[in-house]
């Protein structure tokens, strides 16, 4: 797949201020990330999230590195349209890497790498996981995961057999059809798919996806899910221990089991098997996982004291129902409007809010309460010692994006969203296509935007409205005042701009 470039990709999972918060709510140290540290991203792609990282964290030192010749022309070719010097991108083949390139790392993550990569190259990322990651440092993997993977293993082997004989050249145009071929499947009930609800949905959804991701995905030369404990157990032959999942949807998941498997589930000590038992219950696909390098260390209380959190939107704007990943929250149940309105005056600690709910709610309960608004994006929690100030300022006049936005707003496709940093949260946001094109506009004409300029930003962008001039022109306007009221607020308060 070398000859086809992955797609551009920014992992949030990956940035440091979430893996600190990931480690802050199992019960391990959180990375310090105040002063110099040092980051590197295997397999990089087109380098989207190491630059992430080094737009975010001007002090860290990033590095980046990929098998592709073309990923890395790419990473290099944005980082200099952002801007950005402290990030560096090397062509390399991890099974012979030396690791002595490298300066010791705080931080060392792969996406979707682990589970496609033969066993000679998982071993050279093992010597350097254990030759440059330093005490106390943190490994980030994702993986194809038991046992609801095994249904994507069926696609990967029937889009192979579909595809046999066809040339390389072709998969662009060969491999949806292939799809379309699965999804008639689907739609006439095929039992495979009755069966495994996992495939059905990707093939349902299979028109939607950007088809290099999905040449990547099931035709890669290598293709193993695992399942956490044969991870766990890997990473620990290289001194690292399991702290716990990055994606907080998955834990809100297991807790939401229903009583009996959950009872059957918490009956287990050890923490890897009740992982292994939760996966097996909510037939888990995917998992995006965080180690620290620091062998049997054991979880304790306290370590979100400290934490900030913040509201992403004005508590006008917080919808009645957030939904994201599953996870569906009624935001009118207490104490959530209690946490809301709090918030609404400014950042919190975790102890003030645990205090000011003394009675009400658990530490543990507000833990689990704090992530859920944090999943559907109602709060996020602040990079220590966070921008509090931006929090509150006026948008008056504020109208440049940094670096790396302005970069990743000029690349954007026709169409798609935009995945911008946010400096404020140390996070990203996705940036619907329309709001893209109205930050463009706003940007462009110096604070400004209007219905016909926007108009003129929406033709360039190759997105139009529908209906009667008439009927554009009104869709324009609203669009114009929606922008105005409830958009620019919130990338100013998220520190979008400048």
């Amino acid at each position: 797949m070398l000859d086809l470039p992955y797609p551009d990709f920014l992992c949030g999972l990956q940035l440091p201020e979430h893996l600190r918060y990931v480690c802050a709510t199992s019960g391990f140290p959180e990375p310090d990330l105040g002063g110099e540290f040092t980051y590197c991203d295997l397999g990089c792609g087109q380098g989207r999230t190491a630059s992430a990282v080094a737009a975010l964290h001007p002090q860290a030192k990033v590095w980046g590195l990929d098998l592709s010749t073309d990923h890395i022309s790419a990473a290099k070719a944005f980082a200099d349209q952002a801007g950005l010097k402290n990030v560096t991108f090397l062509e390399a083949d991890l099974a012979a890497f030396d690791a002595e390139t490298l300066p010791p790392l705080d931080f060392i993550t792969m996406h979707g790498v682990w589970a496609w990569i033969p066993d000679q190259v998982r071993a050279g990322i093992l010597k350097l996981i254990m030759q440059r990651l330093k005490p106390g440092g943190l490994c980030y993997v994702s993986y194809n995961a038991m046992p609801g993977a095994v249904a994507l293993g069926a696609i990967r082997r029937m889009c192979l057999d579909l595809l046999q004989g066809q040339p390389q050249g072709n998969i662009t145009e060969s491999l949806p059809r292939a799809f379309r071929q699965l999804k008639r499947l689907a739609q006439g009930e095929g039992l495979f798919f009755q069966k495994h609800p996992v495939a059905t949905k990707v093939i349902a959804t299979s028109d939607d996806v950007d088809v290099r991701y999905m040449a990547h995905e099931y035709l890669a030369d290598q293709w193993a899910p695992m399942s956490i404990k044969e991870v766990a157990d890997t990473m620990q032959g290289a001194g690292l221990t399991w702290v716990n999942s990055c994606i907080l949807a998955h834990r809100l998941h297991a807790a939401g089991l229903p009583p009996a498997l959950r009872q059957e589930i918490e009956a287990e000590d050890d923490r890897l098997l009740r992982e292994v038992l939760s996966d097996i219950a909510l037939n888990r696909q995917f998992r995006a996982d965080v180690f620290v390098k620091a062998e049997n260390y054991r979880p304790q209380d306290g370590w979100l004291d400290g934490f900030s959190f913040a509201l992403t939107t004005s508590r006008e704007t917080v919808p009645p129902r957030a939904v994201a990943e599953g996870i569906e929250i009624d935001t009118s149940l207490q104490p959530i409007p209690f946490i809301l309105d709090a918030l609404a005056h400014g950042p919190l600690v975790f102890e003030g809010l645990a205090e000011m709910l003394t009675g009400r709610l658990s530490t543990d309960d507000l833990t689990e309460v704090l992530m859920a608004l944090i999943v559907v994006d109602v709060i996020r929690p602040l990079p220590k010692g966070g921008i509090t100030s931006a929090v509150n300022e006026k948008t008056s006049g504020l109208r440049v994006l940094d670096g790396f936005n302005r970069a990743a707003l000029a690349k954007r496709q026709p169409g798609a969203p935009v995945t911008m940093i946010t400096s404020a949260l140390g996070g990203i946001v996705s940036i619907p296509p329309l709001d893209a094109a109205l930050i463009q506009t706003f940007c462009e004409h110096e604070g400004h935007v209007d219905a016909a300029s926007l108009l003129v930003t929406l033709k360039q962008s190759n997105i139009a409205f529908e209906g009667t001039p008439e009927e554009i022109n009104k869709k324009a306007e609203a669009a114009v005042a929606r922008f105005t009221t409830e958009t620019l607020p919130k990338l100013q308060r998220l520190g979008m701009l400048h």
